[in-house]
């Protein structure tokens, strides 16, 4: 059986959409509809029925993605076999990254990984950490860089990074503070991400820790939202500096220590337990360790990233 066949049917049945497969497998839609037509008449059933709306799956169609995607697995698995065993990576690899650390980290990441590994396509998908988590398990990912990420069956972890979190004003905000407490930020308007996200849960923690509590005037789930609105007046936030850093280069926010041991926050790499020992997905591995060697040594991010105590441990 084709396994160019296979690939398109797999793309197909997974859009359920003639049109969006033929522009996610860059080629005409005639010339995809006539795949199908081909492979239906090579396993001898009826795969897809056609409608207005797009696609759907017969029995027979059902039953052949399930193996088709397996058999396909298993083919790529066995040409990464050789491969590896020539020393030359190729593929596919696929890395989740949170926004603000990726424009930071990724830019030098992936143009040396372009460089060392010519033959491997890369995707980038940017995320919450439970977004991320959720396409890592279902195998959308090799990869991610995650807040606080737990090992499971399906998930390697490995140590990063770790942060601690500022507090966030407008430049034009009173009074300016050498560092501020907990107590003393719970006295301020906050905004904040939803309870949803993994940075509100380790705030909250952090400040019923202290007994403390905050009701946040705005409870905002957007990073780039959250930011306008503070650099408006309309509240302060807690934050990782580097999220704000170039805003704070800009003159237009300032971000203040937490005093104290404040708020640390923990970044891990997660790693799909079956792919981590792909050639490429080594690679990048160790670029992402070198490059985040390099960050850490940043004037600008020395007071609030640091490389995990066991960074380098696996």
């Amino acid at each position: 059986m084709d396994l160019r066949l296979l690939r398109s049917f797999v793309v197909v049945a997974r859009c359920r959409n003639i049109s969006r497969a033929a522009l996610e497998l860059r080629m005409a839609q005639p010339a995809l509809g006539r795949q199908m037509v081909k492979l239906e008449a090579e396993v001898g059933a009826p795969l897809l029925l056609r409608h207005r709306r797009g696609v759907g799956l017969t029995e027979a169609g059902a039953l052949l993605k399930v193996e088709a995607e397996a058999l396909l697995e298993r083919h790529g698995a066995l040409r990464e076999l050789i491969r590896r065993n020539a020393g030359i990576a190729t593929g596919t690899v696929t890395v989740g990254v949170p926004g603000a650390l990726g424009s930071l980290l990724l830019p030098q990441v992936l143009h040396r990984f372009a460089i060392a590994c010519p033959l491997v396509g890369i995707r980038v998908i940017e995320g919450l950490s439970g977004q991320l988590t959720d396409l890592l398990l279902a195998g959308h990912l090799d990869l991610a860089i995650m807040n606080n990420a737990t090992a499971s069956p399906g998930v390697a972890v490995l140590p990063f990074l770790v942060s601690r979190m500022a507090f966030v004003q407008a430049v034009s905000e009173q009074p300016a503070y050498a560092s501020i407490t907990l107590a003393e930020v719970a006295r301020h308007p906050l905004i904040l991400a939803s309870q949803d996200h993994t940075l509100r849960q380790t705030i909250d923690a952090a400040f019923a820790l202290r007994h403390l509590s905050i009701v946040p005037r705005l409870e905002v789930d957007s990073l780039t939202l959250l930011k306008a609105l503070v650099r408006a007046g309309h509240g302060a936030t807690l934050l990782n500096p580097y999220v704000v850093a170039e805003e704070v280069g800009r003159g237009q926010l300032k971000a203040t220590p937490l005093a104290g041991r404040g708020i640390l926050w923990r970044l891990d790499l997660a790693l799909h337990a079956e792919r981590r020992q792909r050639l490429a997905v080594q690679r990048i591995l160790e670029i992402l360790r070198e490059e985040a060697v390099a960050l850490v040594r940043n004037e600008g991010l020395a007071e609030s990233l640091r490389l995990h105590p066991d960074f380098g441990k696996s």
